[in-house]
């Protein structure tokens, strides 16, 4: 009856079973199942909370009462639904749930720990595809890789693989790669929005500018409202030198709400080589607020406060910009001026020789003596 939609008939006849027997497991586990399916999700979660307060719960009610608060992104108590079932190490379903929880509240080694009892030679797509995200959450691409590549491998029409591993490749500087898995991605999937974006941010990268500015626009006409469309088609329009159209997406961006520090990032470096320098200091300061430990953020504002003649708060940002990358030598040689512009030349000229030092390194060529 529930899988015919049937649920007024379905729900008679759980009624009258519970009448005979109120406790009954399975029924009220039909009984969740025909309230969310009817639109009631507060009554399901009550019924099934209830088993669990009680310690009647059983797999099938923690499984269902997990997605509940799965749909409802309270990832905290789907976690703790399925955690009792996957620490058994008797249900796959269960630790793919946990595992996929644990991502999304970036608990990247819980979420691997979850799926190593599952784990061997031949994992199955969705273990390999886990295994990926967690390690791309990590940072590890590496790893990460090779895991969501053998997830496309088993799975090559799984458009949601292929555009997770895309991610990755477009992460570790791999942009035709990243491009290509895009691009099949949406072939399999014509109406998602984000799969575009992320195809034309490749593209771009890539050096394709045309092909980058239609999928931008494919992705804008499924979704015109969709968050950092603006920010990447600005980064489009800086790149070709437009820098009128460069300034216009990345406000539009800032104006939409995303409250994405690049767009911010972005727009202060524009605007501050045309004259509006206290503008694009709040700018910058704003992107900084909102990721503190970026080095390039942080070398834009230390630019800029020392080209107001503020040189103790542009040293204060380098300071930032130089523990998160020591090894940063445009750093070195901006604390090199703010030094040389607060009267310190023996410090300035030991900081622009690291700059020339870390430069030698970078470019491969031997230091003069």
């Amino acid at each position: 009856m529930i899988e015919a939609g049937r649920f007024r008939e379905a729900q008679d006849v759980v009624d009258q079973g519970l009448e005979q027997a109120p406790g009954h497991p399975e029924l009220l586990y039909w009984k969740a199942v025909i309230a969310l399916n009817t639109n009631r999700s507060e009554q399901a979660l009550e019924v099934l909370t209830r088993l669990v307060e009680q310690g009647r719960a059983l797999p099938p009610h923690r499984l269902l009462l997990g997605q509940i608060y799965e749909a409802r992104q309270d990832w905290q108590n789907a976690a703790e639904s399925y955690r009792p079932l996957a620490t058994l190490g008797s249900s796959r379903q269960a630790s793919l749930f946990l595992a996929r929880v644990e991502i999304r509240r970036r608990n990247y080694d819980a979420a691997i720990a979850t799926l190593k009892p599952w784990s061997s030679s031949q994992n199955p797509p969705e273990v390999e595809h886990l295994l990926g995200l967690a390690y791309f959450g990590k940072g590890d691409l590496p790893t990460a890789a090779p895991h969501l590549e053998a997830a496309v491998r088993q799975s090559p029409r799984q458009a949601g693989y292929r555009y997770d591993l895309g991610l990755a490749l477009l992460q570790g500087g791999r942009f035709e790669a990243a491009a290509e898995q895009f691009e099949r991605a949406t072939e399999l999937d014509p109406q998602w929005p984000e799969a575009f974006l992320y195809l034309g941010r490749a593209l771009h990268d890539a050096n394709r500018g045309e092909e980058a500015l239609q999928a931008f626009q494919n992705a804008g006409n499924l979704n015109p409202q969709l968050p950092l469309l603006h920010h990447h088609l600005g980064l489009l329009q800086k790149g070709r030198g437009n820098f009128d159209e460069a300034i216009v997406e990345f406000q539009e961006e800032i104006d939409s709400g995303t409250n994405y520090a690049p767009a911010f990032h972005h727009l202060a470096e524009l605007i501050s080589r045309r004259g509006q320098a206290e503008r694009g200091r709040q700018l910058a300061e704003r992107a900084v607020e909102l990721d503190p430990g970026n080095a390039e953020f942080r070398m834009l504002c230390a630019r800029l406060a020392l080209e107001s003649g503020q040189p103790e708060e542009a040293q204060a940002h380098l300071m930032v910009a130089l523990e998160e990358e020591p090894d940063l030598g445009p750093a070195h040689y901006l604390l090199g001026r703010v030094l040389q512009a607060r009267g310190q030349s023996e410090e300035a000229a030991r900081e622009f020789a690291e700059a020339r030092r870390l430069g030698d390194l970078k470019s491969r060529r031997t230091p003069n003596p």
